[in-house]
């Protein structure tokens, strides 16, 4: 399966390049004209189960009627994520997911979901393209504090936010996806020995503590730290990656971002304080003081 099975789906749209790509997945603009008019839309691919050479080895060793229920438990559980994120179409701070579809081969051994979003262009992308005021970096950790507020309703907590779930829409928001319903299980599966893996985590997921809304947000004020650190974690600078990722979860008193934020460092400190319960206790808490800053920084720019 490949992208002319992904065309064959969406015979309306057309695969324009690849916006970015991972082991099983690959995530495409796509455009439609319709006279004098062109909408775009973000196509996410995902093949299951993924690596043909690993995915043949565990066939053999499963045998084939196994391996088959196998992969439908994959399906299925993708499947249930993705439905879970369309409930959230046209929510603030969610990315929009319009269409979902699923083909097999002949033996219903291996899969290509196919998911149409509306337009999305992951943080890293964006930033390369346009670069980050600090008034962008704002609005977006208050455009994402939307998100897991719209979470929250649900009694839900993402628990895996990094900067690669953020994504801007193309019309001055900025919306997460990465949501796994089965997140609540996240603590079982962690690799502490996974330093990329923990980058973003917040201390009680490590040591497998009470989690709370404030997970999530100490996670958005750490990759909102690093976008005012010269892109650096905390301690990263003086201890490389992976001793900056284990200093900070040991409880190190974490320092000020290089960029000088004055309110905005307050708040980011706050958000990742290492005792959660010197930390916003809600998604909405640390939004209503970002945007207070961010109300702050329009002024200035208006008097200049």
């Amino acid at each position: 399966m490949n992208e002319r099975d992904i065309q064959r789906i969406l015979p309306d749209w057309t695969l324009s390049y690849t916006i970015s790509e991972s082991e099983n997945e690959k995530l495409y603009m796509a455009e439609k004209t319709s006279g004098d008019v062109t909408k775009y839309s973000a196509v996410r691919a995902i093949w299951i189960p993924g690596n043909n050479a690993d995915a043949e080895k565990k066939k053999a060793e499963m045998g084939e009627e196994a391996y088959r229920r196998y992969v439908s438990s994959l399906v299925k559980k993708q499947k249930q994520d993705f439905n879970f994120l369309r409930g959230f179409c046209s929510k603030p701070g969610i990315v929009n997911l319009r269409e979902l579809y699923d083909i097999s081969n002949s033996d219903d051994t291996a899969y290509l979901l196919v998911a149409r979003y509306d337009y999305i262009q992951p943080l890293k992308e964006y930033i390369k393209e346009n670069g980050l005021t600090v008034g962008a970096a704002v609005k977006m950790g208050m455009d994402v504090c939307r998100g897991l507020e719209q979470l929250k309703k649900l009694d839900y907590k993402h628990l895996n936010l990094t900067p690669d779930c953020i994504y801007f829409d193309g019309k001055d928001r900025f919306r997460i996806d990465g949501i796994d319903t089965d997140a609540t299980e996240l603590r079982r599966v962690l690799d502490k020995n996974d330093c990329k893996q923990m980058a973003f985590y917040a201390p009680e997921l490590d040591f497998s503590k009470y989690i709370s809304y404030n997970t999530d947000t100490y996670s958005l004020g750490l990759i909102l730290y690093t976008l005012l650190n010269d892109g650096m974690l905390p301690f990263e600078k003086e201890k490389g990656f992976e001793g900056a990722v284990r200093h900070r979860l040991s409880g190190a008193k974490i320092p000020a971002p290089a960029y000088n934020g004055g309110r905005l460092n307050d708040i980011i400190l706050k958000s990742i304080s290492f005792d959660p319960k010197k930390r916003y206790a809600t998604p909405y808490m640390m939004r209503q003081d970002l945007e207070e800053v961010y109300n702050k920084l329009a002024e200035q720019v208006k008097g200049q």
